[in-house]
């Protein structure tokens, strides 16, 4: 649909229900990462913990997590596995986290509240599920959770703690944590990792840029119950995208309400910028509304 034809869609309710897959880091959706991390797709066991700060998830919340996903760098130079492959175990732990820039080497010191192991069990990986070629290359499979977790907000601590594969060790995609703050680690997300099953305390790690499989969460176009001001509803998202959430948007544009109707940097989806607020309003942030829109969804 052309975007002036979200006018006609504004008069049509549309269901918030929807897919809330994410990429973090964000905006490495179609970016490779300037580094690798062998710790998910290791041969030898493994403890690993991925710290990644509320920002990053805002589109996540509410939704049902079900599962993570990787893939292989961009300088990989042949798919991942050769043969068919398998971990003994391949646990997931999800929890609230401390800020990643107060990331501990001791493993526990980093979980907030109750640790729920989401997946336990063995993992077999196919021949090939991990594709090269690309730039970046495709995520592999989702590694499918045993148990969804609603994220309901907050800094997310996810762990990993694997027994090692039959396989040879892979790297994947990831965030140096070289790099320092102005990649984002050490402020947005932070890792640390050791080499066994068990271990409780570790080492810095590089992040390795990590896809959440996930449904339902906080839909950004719903914004208002009510297109009038005066109306309590003006304002409050209410489930529902329709005209209220249409005009409100726009009086909170042409009002530069930075706060609400700053959702974007780019109004090209194949851009990193693409939904990332960056402190200023401009056609970006219209026209990345009207698409969330007329898709239904963030």
């Amino acid at each position: 649909m052309n975007r002036l034809g979200v006018i006609v869609a504004a008069l049509i309710p549309v269901a918030s229900a929807h897919a809330s897959d994410l990429v973090v880091p964000n905006g490495y959706d179609s970016t490779d990462g300037n580094g690798i991390f062998v710790g998910p797709l290791t041969s030898t066991p493994r403890t690993y913990q991925l710290l990644i700060h509320a920002d990053e998830l805002t589109s996540l919340v509410g939704a049902e997590i079900s599962g993570i996903s990787w893939r292989i760098p961009a300088s990989a130079i042949a798919d991942f596995p050769v043969t068919d492959g398998s971990y003994g175990s391949y646990d997931i732990y999800l929890s609230g986290s401390v800020d990643p820039s107060m990331r501990s080497l001791t493993f526990i010191d980093n979980v907030v509240g109750p640790q729920t192991m989401v997946r336990s069990g063995p993992l077999n990986i196919p021949a090939g599920s991990y594709t090269f070629g690309n730039s970046p290359n495709a995520f592999g499979p989702v590694i499918t959770f045993n148990t969804p977790w609603t994220y309901t907000g907050g800094n997310l601590l996810v762990e990993l703690r694997h027994t090692g594969s039959n396989m040879t060790s892979r790297s994947v995609d990831a965030v140096t944590a070289s790099s320092g703050p102005g990649s984002g680690y050490g402020v947005f997300f932070s890792g640390a990792w050791a080499s066994s099953y068990t271990a409780v305390t570790g080492s810095q790690g590089n992040f390795s840029i990590i896809r959440f499989q996930a449904t339902g969460g906080v839909c950004r176009a719903d914004l208002s119950g009510s297109s009038d001001p005066n109306d309590p509803a003006y304002g409050v998202p209410d489930g529902n995208l329709d005209s209220a959430d249409f005009f409100y948007f726009l009086d909170q544009f042409v009002g530069g309400n930075v706060a609400v109707a700053d959702l974007s940097g780019s109004s090209d989806p194949n851009d990193p910028g693409y939904g990332v607020p960056d402190g200023t309003l401009d056609a970006a942030d219209f026209f990345y509304f009207l698409d969330q829109f007329v898709a239904g969804c963030p």
